[in-house]
């Protein structure tokens, strides 16, 4: 993500005030501080790392922050985890997909989980697209592999990667 803003005395100048953009601060601090919170959207109940806060998904040219929309569906009674990612979207170039692990004699469907967020987030929060499975792919370490789960989306879904963006 580039900012192209930067700081002038008043309107466009030959000159900024500062050379760095606001983009390259940003990176800055998500490097360097990428375990502090960032964020904080206390009416949501939102508290993001920086790291966290990199990781916005894109819809349509909205913001949506992947951990915000799975905060949310742990109140479902059904869920016990869950992974919400992006995937490509020939229309809003990203699209948001959640991976389900539900809990122990609980059922669920794609379209009770999309009502249960209807009327209670955005609707363009809402998933697109919901996967239950049985557990989620992780490292050895035991961190989440989004990115496996999104290749793995994209080929079950037929989706094509835009190489221009």
């Amino acid at each position: 993500m580039k900012f192209l803003t930067q700081s002038w005395d008043s309107g466009n100048a030959a000159i900024p005030l500062i050379e760095d953009t606001i983009g390259h601060h940003f990176e800055k601090m998500t490097t360097q501080f990428s375990e502090r919170e960032a964020l904080v959207s206390r009416h949501q109940n939102v508290r993001l790392t920086y790291k966290e806060r990199k990781r916005a998904v894109i819809r349509g040219g909205e913001n949506i922050y992947p951990r915000e929309i799975e905060e949310f569906l742990y109140s479902h009674p059904a869920i016990s985890d869950v992974q919400v990612i992006a995937v490509p979207d020939k229309k809003y170039g990203e699209e948001l997909c959640a991976w389900i692990i539900l809990k122990a004699n609980q059922s669920a469907t794609a379209d009770d989980i999309r009502a249960f967020c209807k009327d209670k987030i955005a609707h363009h929060k809402i998933p697109r697209y919901v996967k239950f499975v049985e557990v989620f792919p992780m490292t050895i370490t035991g961190k989440v592999q989004k990115f496996v789960m999104r290749d793995l989306m994209r080929a079950e879904l037929k989706l094509e990667v835009d190489k221009t963006a």
